[in-house]
Parts: C-alpha cells; sequence; structure tokens
C-alpha cells in the first residue's frame, strides 16, 4: 500500500525528441502544488465485431496508447544574479516557450515560435510507481488572484512507457525554486491598454494544440496551433478614466503588463504587446462594480509574440 501524500516530478529537455533525457533528483526536481492528476494508460481501443451465433459482446484490441499528466507551480522568479534561468523554465520551453536569456538582467519566455519545438521527459514518481513519459509536450495557462499567488497551469501529453514499481528515487534536491509573491498593492501593478487598474483576478491560456499521432512508421507529438486566449476582472472604471466600452466597440489592441515584485532577482511579469478587450460583463465584489473583459493576445507579425514571461 502507498500513501497518496509523497509526488515527485523529474524533468529534463530532451536532447532527441522522444529519447529519455534521464532526469535525476539532484537537479531536475519540480516543486509542484500537491493537486496532480495523471493518466499512464490513455488508451485508443479498436471494438472487434463478430457475427456469433449466441449473445455477447468481443474485446477490444488496442490500437495505441498515451500519457498525460497535469500540475500546478508556483511562478516565482529566479533569483540573483539576473538572468538566473527560473527552475519552471524547462516546463515553460516544452510549452512551445522560446527562452531568451539577457546576462545580468532577465530571461524571457515568448510564443514567437512555429517549428522547432523542444520536448522533456517527465518522470513522475507515485503510489510507489515511476510513471515516465517521453516526447512531452504541453499546454500552458496562468492565474493570478488578488490575495492569493500567481500559478502556472500545465497538462502534459506523451508517450508512455514502462511503468515500474519504484519509489526510491533519491532525496529530490529543489534549490533554485522560489517562493511567489502575493498578488496585492505592495507587489503587484497592473496595466491594461495603458491604465493603471484594480485587478481582481487574471487567467491567460496558450490554446496550445498539442496532437498524438501514432501511424505506420510514426509515433510522436507534436505542436500545431495556438489559439492565445484569457480574461480580466476588474474595479470598473467611469468612461473619464478610461473609455474601455469603446475600445472593445472598436476592436482597438493595447498592451497588458502584470509585474508582481519590486526588488531585482524577485519580480515576474506577465505581458501582451497587441490583446483586444471582448465581452464586457458586470459584476460585484464587496458591494463594488467590477468588469470582467476577455482578452485575446494576437500576434501580429512573425517576429512578434502573444505572450511574455519574464522573470528578472
Amino acid at each position: 500500500m502507498a500513501s497518496h501524500r509523497p509526488k515527485l516530478l523529474l524533468a529534463k529537455i530532451e536532447t532527441v525528441p522522444g529519447t529519455d533525457s534521464l532526469p535525476v533528483v539532484g537537479t531536475d526536481a519540480c516543486l509542484i502544488l500537491n493537486d496532480v492528476k495523471v493518466n499512464p494508460l490513455n488508451i485508443n481501443y479498436v471494438p472487434l465485431e463478430y457475427a456469433r451465433d449466441y449473445m455477447g459482446t468481443d474485446r477490444k484490441l488496442v490500437a495505441s496508447r498515451y500519457m498525460t499528466i497535469s500540475f500546478k507551480v508556483y511562478l516565482g522568479s529566479s533569483g540573483t544574479p539576473l538572468g538566473t534561468i527560473p527552475k519552471w523554465g524547462p516546463l515553460v520551453r516544452a510549452c512551445g516557450m522560446k527562452q531568451t536569456v539577457t546576462a545580468t538582467t532577465k530571461v524571457d519566455y515568448t510564443d514567437d515560435v512555429d517549428a522547432g519545438f523542444e520536448f522533456v521527459t517527465l518522470y513522475f514518481f507515485y503510489a510507489g510507481k515511476r510513471h515516465r513519459m517521453v516526447y512531452g509536450v504541453g499546454k500552458l495557462k496562468g492565474m493570478a488572484a488578488s490575495g492569493g499567488v500567481p500559478t502556472l497551469d500545465m497538462e502534459f501529453t506523451g508517450l508512455c512507457t514502462q511503468l515500474p514499481d519504484d519509489n526510491t528515487p533519491g532525496a529530490a534536491v529543489y534549490t533554485g525554486w522560489r517562493d511567489p509573491l502575493p498578488i496585492n498593492k505592495a507587489n503587484t501593478t497592473v496595466s491594461l491598454h495603458g491604465y493603471t487598474c484594480s485587478m481582481y483576478d487574471f487567467s491567460f491560456d496558450l490554446g496550445n494544440v498539442t496532437p498524438y499521432t501514432n501511424n505506420p512508421n510514426v509515433e510522436d507529438m507534436d505542436l500545431t496551433d495556438r489559439n492565445r486566449t484569457g480574461s480580466i476582472t476588474i474595479l470598473d472604471p467611469l468612461i473619464a478614466q478610461k473609455d474601455y466600452e469603446t475600445i472593445v466597440a472598436n476592436a482597438t489592441l493595447g498592451p497588458f503588463t502584470l509585474v508582481n515584485g519590486t526588488v531585482a532577482g524577485d519580480i515576474v511579469e506577465i505581458a501582451g504587446t497587441d490583446v483586444q478587450l471582448e465581452s464586457p460583463d458586470y459584476g460585484d465584489k464587496d458591494m463594488r462594480v467590477t468588469r470582467k473583459l476577455g482578452l485575446i493576445f494576437n500576434r501580429t507579425a512573425k517576429g512578434n509574440f502573444g505572450v511574455r514571461i519574464t522573470a528578472r
């Protein structure tokens, strides 16, 4: 019997897509949240449909199988010296984000990538077993709410391999993983189309399309499209403060930034340069009028990004 509580995820970018990169506890342990969902056997069946001289059902053949795992990490920064790669970096890269290191300044992750995607090997130790995924590619969401802490929500799909009993990978080293900062007035600034707004909650979704293929001579994963969306709920401003109604009606594009942290090495930023607002909806929070807006993170040219995450 195994306890539900112990969980360990190891992740390492693959040099050759689909080839185990052999992550280890000393350098590749991921400090994930406790809410993890893993399905080591997503199976596509082919039913047999024989005509027999008696009633009953036939067995199903296994045509293909793949693995999925979803989890969250806190969105903390990377510390000093500036330009240090954040520990969640490999996971974000495997969600189709390009890593750009500016020495002594920052590390950016942007979605201006259309080919040459990176893939990851994941080892997930749970229930006394080692769940191993190769060719892993992820879907990425982000969330931040006032009074809470920012998180990245990921769902990986990849090829499943053997499922051995293995609950002794060694002691995990989490050095470099940094605690997030709460979303509040002291730590956080939010700007939407140039207006410094009072934010209640925010989310984004890269909308990655990650098909699994199992054809003759080919079994692989890919990232084939994106549909970048999001939403934000703010304290509703007067028209004289910010005319969001006209911005929505004219389909105007504008910038969005969320900066959490004020001290170098403890700052994370989520940004989009060409964000369209849609579907304004009134609400209330503590009897104050709020406005929820849908977000479309546009990528207006090949060299532009839709969403950028920065550690600085």
